[in-house]
């Protein structure tokens, strides 16, 4: 009977032991959490494992996560995964239709969010942006001729209007002075002509007759028009003018110019003639509606491919620069222990209760051992 008790009683204490150890070693490992003193001596094993080394194991854990988990190589094939793309197609496409039916304007959406007219802006930048390039450009080119500035386009054009203008100002020139308001005038004409002449002058006006002078001038003023050699004569002349003001300089027509009314008459221009403008205070439904097809099975898919490509090709270096390894190291520095300790044992609760009862039996089975011992040997 003795030795029977003596079996149960070291079982029992072996049990107790190694329970009592495995489940004491577990509890180390987060407690205490702060080290604990005698006076100016520290206790052995205060703080538990893991607070004591929580900045080598923060280290350790940033640099398995860069180095082993999200590695550049890893999240560039799940960018470049087919059914990742679909899936961002997918979702871009949703987001992009929701914006595209709203009622909300882009100057609605961005004076509610940032207080500011995106028209009046984009006006004031339109101008702000001509005027500067006229003073620029005046700047750049003041002391070159403008033949040496302007287009050859706009050259060659304006070497090509001088026989249009001077057929144009013949043709008109003989209409006009065939019709009687071209009759009445040279009536004017006349008499303006003779009243600043003196009397000798009004007397062969009067003798003769305006009339008849007119009469005999009208056919021959339109005659001088019809002429062909008048029209050669006009478009040497405008030739020569053209040629003139080519070989000027561009700070002459500086003067001419005043870039505040130049700049606002362009940004009107600009603003009349460009609907974005409107755009921005029209409902995105009522303009954008037209283009939503295309936007959503051509525009987002090739957003979506060329953002996975700028991602794909510049992922190492951004992660580089976003420097992981740092930031998760700091995370875990800050993690309170009380709460890591909670969450392990929240996932591993059974594992630990398994270890603990796992020691028990070890120990219990080291107290049997012993008991055999005890009584066969001792």
């Amino acid at each position: 009977m003795e030795v029977i008790f003596l079996f149960l009683l070291m079982i029992i204490i072996g049990a107790l032991i190694g329970g009592m150890t495995n489940s004491l070693a577990i509890k180390m490992l987060f407690r205490p959490y702060s080290p604990k003193y005698i006076g100016k001596w520290r206790v052995s094993f205060t703080p538990g494992l893991i607070p004591k080394r929580r900045k080598e194991l923060a280290e350790q854990l940033g640099h398995l996560v860069v180095t082993h988990l999200l590695t550049p190589e890893g999240i560039q094939g799940k960018i470049n995964d087919p059914f990742f793309k679909e899936e961002m197609t997918k979702w871009a496409q949703d987001e992009t239709s929701k914006l595209l039916r709203t009622e909300q304007s882009i100057s609605g959406f961005m004076i509610e969010k940032f207080e500011r007219n995106p028209r009046e802006w984009a006006e004031q930048t339109t101008h702000d942006f001509i005027k500067e390039s006229i003073g620029k450009f005046f700047e750049e080119n003041r002391y070159k001729k403008i033949k040496d500035v302007a287009p050859l386009e706009v050259l060659k054009r304006g070497d090509d209007l001088a026989p249009l203008i001077g057929e144009w100002v013949t043709k008109r020139g003989a209409q006009y002075f065939s019709s009687q308001e071209g009759k009445d005038q040279l009536h004017v004409l006349l008499e303006k002509f003779f009243a600043g002449k003196g009397s000798m002058f009004n007397f062969l006006g009067t003798m003769f007759g305006n009339d008849k002078i007119v009469a005999k001038l009208q056919p021959e003023i339109v005659k001088f028009f019809k002429d062909p050699a008048s029209k050669r004569f006009i478009e040497q002349l405008i030739y020569k003018e053209w040629d003139q003001l080519k070989e000027l300089p561009v700070s002459k027509v500086e003067t001419w110019i005043d870039k505040e009314k130049s700049a606002g008459k362009v940004t009107e221009w600009v603003v009349q003639k460009v609907p974005v403008y409107d755009w921005l205070d029209a409902p995105l439904n009522e303009w954008v509606m037209q283009y939503e097809e295309k936007v959503l099975y051509e525009g987002v898919p090739y957003m979506v491919t060329e953002a996975q490509s700028f991602l794909a090709s510049r992922l190492s270096g951004f992660l580089q620069r976003l420097n992981l390894a740092e930031v998760i190291r700091l995370q875990v520095e800050a993690f309170s222990v009380q709460r890591l300790e909670s969450m392990v044992l929240t996932i591993s609760r059974r594992e630990f209760k398994m270890i603990t009862y796992l020691g028990a039996l070890l120990g219990g089975f080291v107290g049997f051992i012993q008991g055999i011992i005890v009584t066969f040997f001792a």
